[in-house]
């Protein structure tokens, strides 16, 4: 495994468009080192250059993620935010001199088609689901099967926003720990091991704390307690943790016909706040994975050819240009054989050549480190 020093530099451009937008003509010059005799790779990476000063002067926005090692550009990965923001790029003019590709270039910018999204946010998300842990069963006998129509619900409203991509993977228990319980370790492999086996970037799994009834004279109280949590499929790691507290009066248990997401189920008191809940839950989760990168995993390799589980349904284009990552073959413990997930190693950068609707393909640019199954690919931080 190569040894460097990484460092990440995000260029987040923000300009605003003017009022009456429209397409606009404009020229741009880039240019870009020659690194190991690979002129094809420095000529792209001036063109992208040239791309970006060009967005800049029609006051739009690039977004931007490079990878540096020992100031020597290992990739870049780009993506200008909407589609058809920038057509017909021609190169103009084009020379090299003292191991420096230079290129003056014409694109038309689509002003009316610009949109303010952070880079990662332009691809969808593969979300799964599992089972949610029940504290106390006999809580439950009037909504049996909660814990998995629950996250199916969850699930499902999250897919109608457009913003993910769903994997009911609601067969499967993944029992999360509570905090500073002896099995918080065991949850965080588990959950790798389910976005491995679910093909997900992130796992949504939760406690039904509390659906018990206090019964009182007067009236009844039902209470309404779960934690929804959000875990990394990479390195196990609780990423955000959402809980709902509520007390219902007047609600109780259910005669059998008013099964959980029935009509008689949600046009009761108790049913309208658990849908209130799950419609906050949705937003809340989308919301805390907004920024956050968006992953895929390498399905096989053939030569510098890379095939990878995320296509048209994801969003990706040919022409993405996206970052490979290297996962160690054992995962990093810590005190006590606590699991703290994989080391990656950045390898190279890989350019969307063909796209399908549930994969796609992409060629590697100058790469010595063989990629394999299970390794990832990467737009953002």
């Amino acid at each position: 495994m190569r040894q460097m020093t990484i460092i990440l530099v995000v260029f987040s451009l923000i300009l605003w468009a003017p009022a009456d937008a429209f397409a606009r003509l404009m020229e741009a010059e880039g240019s870009a080192d020659i690194i190991n005799g690979d002129v094809r790779s420095a000529r792209d990476q001036a063109i992208i250059q040239a791309t970006r000063a060009a967005l800049l002067q029609a006051a739009t926005r690039v977004q931007a993620t490079s990878v540096v090692s020992s100031h020597e550009l290992i990739a870049d990965s780009v993506r200008i935010n909407a589609a058809g923001v920038v057509k017909d790029v021609v190169v103009l003019e084009e020379s090299v001199e003292n191991r420096v590709v230079k290129v003056r270039i014409r694109a038309q910018v689509m002003e009316d088609k610009l949109q303010l999204l952070s880079p990662a946010a332009s691809y969808r998300k593969k979300i799964a689901v599992t089972q949610f842990q029940v504290m106390e069963r006999g809580q439950i006998f009037d909504m049996p099967a909660i814990e998995q129509d629950l996250p199916r619900e969850l699930l499902r409203r999250m897919e109608n926003t457009g913003d993910i991509l769903a994997v009911d993977g609601s067969q499967y228990a993944a029992e999360p720990g509570q905090p500073g319980s002896d099995k918080v370790p065991d949850v965080a492999a588990r959950m790798t091991e389910l976005a491995g086996s679910l093909g997900a970037q992130f796992i949504i799994t939760g406690v039904i704390h509390d659906m018990g009834v206090n019964r009182h004279l007067m009236r009844n109280t039902r209470h309404l307690v779960l934690d929804v949590d959000v875990y990394d499929g990479i390195s196990g790691a609780l990423l955000s943790r959402r809980r709902i507290n509520e007390a219902v009066k007047g609600a109780g248990h259910y005669a059998p016909a008013a099964t959980f997401g029935s009509v008689d189920f949600l046009r009761s008191e108790y049913g309208r706040r658990l849908d209130g809940a799950l419609d906050k839950l949705a937003r809340g989760v989308i919301q805390d994975l907004h920024p956050l990168p968006f992953t895929a995993r390498v399905i096989r390799n053939e030569g510098d050819e890379v095939f990878f589980n995320a296509g048209t349904m994801a969003k990706v284009k040919v022409g993405d240009v996206l970052m490979t990552y290297q996962l160690a073959p054992m995962p990093l413990t810590g005190d006590g054989g606590r699991f703290l997930g994989y080391e990656e190693t950045p390898v190279a950068a890989l350019v969307v050549k063909r796209v399908q609707p549930l994969f796609a393909v992409g060629e590697l640019r100058d790469s010595v480190t063989p990629l394999k199954a299970g390794d990832m690919v990467r737009f953002g931080l």
